[in-house]
């Protein structure tokens, strides 16, 4: 059988499609079902070793990285409220704006870190966010009501 096209001649020769050829040769079936027993073996000591991981974090002492963390975001917070002198000027310096986006920042911090901080971290942390929505309710209503251009809701928690 001869083919024609683009010029050129292709030629098929007796056994082209033949049925007695196997397309794919089947090679000896290899049992390879033990791989999912070994894979699940070894995310069963991943989660084992993650679950105790947790567990050994709940069970540690406060970290103090995480102390100096919000002692820090609390600091800058107070500062931008105008309850603390700013350090670089030497009088308070009210920023609302800034001290709203840190108590906020402080707020999802708390929200994110549930279940994760020791009682002491919890304790300091929600301490903190309280006392800084509070002074900010007070300095955005001031004696005679919220100060022109600045936001009328607190901070969220």
């Amino acid at each position: 059988m001869t083919a024609t096209g683009n010029n050129e001649d292709i030629t098929f020769g007796p056994n082209f499609m033949s049925d007695d050829i196997p397309i794919f040769q089947k090679e000896d079936e290899v049992d390879d079902s033990d791989w999912k027993d070994k894979l699940a073996d070894e995310a069963a000591k991943v989660d084992e070793k993650v679950n105790s991981d947790r567990a050994q974090k709940k069970d540690n002492k406060t970290d103090p990285g995480f102390m100096r963390l919000v002692s820090l975001l609390g600091s800058q917070a107070y500062i931008f409220l105008g309850a603390v002198e700013n350090p670089a000027t030497g009088t308070p310096t009210p920023q609302i704006d800034q001290a709203r986006e840190t108590i906020d920042c402080l707020a999802a911090l708390l929200e994110k870190s549930k279940g994760n901080t020791s009682e002491e971290e919890d304790k300091l942390l929600k301490q903190v966010v309280s006392e800084l929505q509070m002074l900010y309710v007070e300095a955005t209503r001031g004696p005679t009501g919220p100060a022109p251009g600045t936001p009328t809701q607190p901070p969220q928690a």
